[in-house]
């Protein structure tokens, strides 16, 4: 009877529902920031980690020892480019003098322009710069810069503590969602969380290569145009370019910024740099993310410019980052829940309906459970 009136429900009455939850669903994540977003980040490591890990086991290395050994790897190797980020930027402040000269001749250049187009004085500039300054500099702003140093830095440490734990008890885990569901949908729960590892670990070394290649791109461009810094901008420029549709403007603003204080015309250094990086965006766009992004995580555009703009409203940058891995969860869960389908196809980017997933077989699936338990 209770299913029949559900399903006599008029449909605003069913579509007030879903808005509900969609809210009280974003109020808890924006508040759950401080924790939720660690933990997404070390599930992308423990997944990312989850083979080697699994190697050292078979080693002969306890759970617990291979969490921690493969956790600490991932350490050295995000020091390392940071410890090479550190020692391209102490030539930047070897050159410091040099760039202040070359920023000051082109701010008096710039002052002049604005006085003849808007006939606002130098004193007037200096003193809306001032007003500018005091503000920055004010308490609040240092409070909040302190306090971010402080979330980043918790941030980073929870990360950890989540990575090695989700590696030591994965398989508890594993065991926890498929006793949470019937055993008629066991095969169904192995099966997700099998397409969910796989998605999300493709995803992760796509995007690792990706940012290879653009980082090598811009580099033979930096080059050839003869930006000084080059090696450091490109890998800076790979790095943002992880944050999809921004990151490639955050990094050319940091070439544009290079390019205005080397030699030659302001004007043709810019848009050189401008024209290098549109084309070299272009490449990325139109050739390697579809053949080694976007090939592992079906998601239409329109739900990823979405998902990019609520994912900055909720968790900042990390939304940014976040929002493409859990779309990507969030569309193999919806394919694979009969009542969910319609959901699974508005997020995808096929041109067709998709097809349902082929069963496990009989030996697939209990390869998958003696892995998981």
């Amino acid at each position: 009877m209770n299913s029949t009136v559900a399903s006599e429900r008029p449909f605003y009455t069913k579509l007030a529902h879903v808005l509900m939850a969609l809210v009280l669903l974003g109020f808890l994540i924006y508040i759950g920031k401080t924790i939720l977003a660690p933990l997404v980040c070390g599930f992308l490591f423990a997944i990312l980690l989850l083979p080697f890990s699994e190697k050292l086991e078979g080693w002969g290395l306890s759970r617990g020892l291979a969490a921690v050994l493969s956790t600490v790897l991932l350490l050295l190797s995000v020091s390392g480019l940071f410890y090479f980020l550190g020692i391209q930027i102490a030539q930047i402040s070897d050159d410091m003098p040099v760039l202040i000269d070359k920023l000051d001749n082109i701010n008096q250049q710039l002052s002049q322009w604005i006085f003849q187009h808007f006939h606002i004085g130098s004193k007037q500039q200096i003193s809306y710069l001032k007003q500018g300054t005091t503000t920055l500099l004010s308490g609040a702003i240092l409070g909040k810069t302190v306090g971010s140093l402080a979330s980043s830095l918790l941030f980073i440490i929870f990360t950890i503590i989540y990575t090695i734990f989700l590696l030591l008890y994965r398989r508890r885990l594993v065991r926890f969602l498929v006793d949470v569901f019937k055993d008629d949908n066991m095969a169904e729960v192995y099966e997700v969380l099998s397409q969910v590892r796989t998605v999300i670990r493709q995803y992760i070394y796509g995007l690792l290569i990706q940012m290879v290649i653009m980082s090598v791109m811009v580099f033979i461009a930096y080059q050839v145009l003869g930006i000084k810094y080059a090696l450091l901008l490109a890998v800076l420029t790979g790095i943002l370019n992880i944050i999809p549709y921004v990151g490639i403007f955050m990094g050319g603003f940091l070439g544009v910024l290079i390019a205005i204080t080397g030699e030659g015309s302001i004007t043709h250094n810019v848009l050189a740099v401008v024209g290098s990086l549109t084309l070299i965006h272009l490449i990325d766009s139109n050739v390697v993310i579809p053949r080694v992004v976007a090939s592992k995580v079906k998601i239409n555009g329109l739900v990823t410019i979405l998902g990019i703009i609520l994912g900055e409203t909720l968790w900042g940058v990390m939304g940014m980052i976040f929002c493409i891995p859990v779309l990507a969860v969030m569309k193999i869960v919806f394919d694979r829940i009969p009542e969910l389908q319609p959901w699974g196809i508005l997020l995808g980017d096929e041109e067709v309906e998709p097809k349902a997933f082929p069963q496990f077989s009989r030996e697939r699936l209990r390869k998958f459970i003696r892995r998981a338990s």
